[in-house]
């Protein structure tokens, strides 16, 4: 696979994320490992992951992600990373209190290693306090 294809590849999963259709076993090696800083703290494979996702998906019905900016790196090219934006409404429970009808935006940097066109690796940082503190749940900065 080369850089272009990883790519395409990380495009695809976007897109099935923001159609609300996650296409997990096209996109994640079986065997992926992760590592989630800013998300739920035991999040490490797959299946977690998908349940993490889902639940987000529910939590903001129609949560959009545009790609900010996506760079390669790695041998080949098998290594992409990905600044995104995030922006939805909260209107389902499913983060662990009611819907606050709150609309948000929130970022986020994922690094992926593919291989064969599947993410084996993924290391994901995201901006959790921001979105929190948007809908209330945590106090916001004072300043």
């Amino acid at each position: 696979m080369t850089a272009n294809d990883n790519l395409a590849r990380m495009g695809q999963w976007t897109d099935s994320v923001n159609r609300g259709t996650p296409a997990f076993a096209e996109t994640f090696a079986p065997e992926v490992t992760m590592e989630i800083v800013g998300g739920p703290p035991d999040v490490h494979d797959l299946e977690s992951y998908a349940s993490g996702i889902s639940a987000l998906l529910a939590a903001f019905p129609g949560l959009q992600f545009t790609v900010d900016e996506q760079l390669t790196a790695g041998e080949g090219g098998d290594v992409v990373l990905t600044r995104f934006t995030a922006r939805g409404t909260h209107r389902g429970d499913q983060l662990g209190f009611p819907a606050t009808g709150k609309s948000v935006t929130f970022q986020g940097i994922i690094v992926d290693r593919l291989r064969d066109g599947k993410i084996v690796d993924r290391h994901e940082i995201v901006d959790a306090l921001g979105l929190f503190q948007q809908l209330g749940v945590v106090p916001g900065q004072t300043g």
